[in-house]
């Protein structure tokens, strides 16, 4: 259990991938840096294999308080598909998610 804390957990025996979501972003290292599986991302930090981002927070309709971790993505772009590719592109060269989008 996360206690609010986040957490990462196994995709199953034969899947061969972590998931974490919300946690420190030392937190999201350490799983990163002692297994050998991918480690996929929902706010654990830029140092983890993969990131993951809604879509409704990712194009900006989600109404109401937001994790800290969400970047609207559809700000300065034409098109979903085009802050689709924006996001992408973040996580392809690690501007996303940058130190404002991690807990400490």
């Amino acid at each position: 259990p996360s206690h609010g804390r986040g957490c990462f957990s196994a995709g199953g025996r034969r899947s061969g991938y972590f998931t974490g979501g919300m946690c420190a972003q030392r937190g999201g290292k350490a799983v990163t840096d002692n297994v050998a599986a991918p480690v996929i991302g929902i706010g654990a930090g830029p140092d983890v294999d993969g990131q993951i981002l809604v879509l409704y927070d990712m194009l900006g309709i989600t109404q109401g308080v937001l994790p800290r971790f969400v970047q609207n993505f559809m700000m300065d772009s034409d098109s979903a598909m085009e802050a689709c590719g924006r996001f992408v592109q973040a996580v392809r060269d690690r501007s996303y998610p940058s130190a404002e989008h991690c807990f400490s």
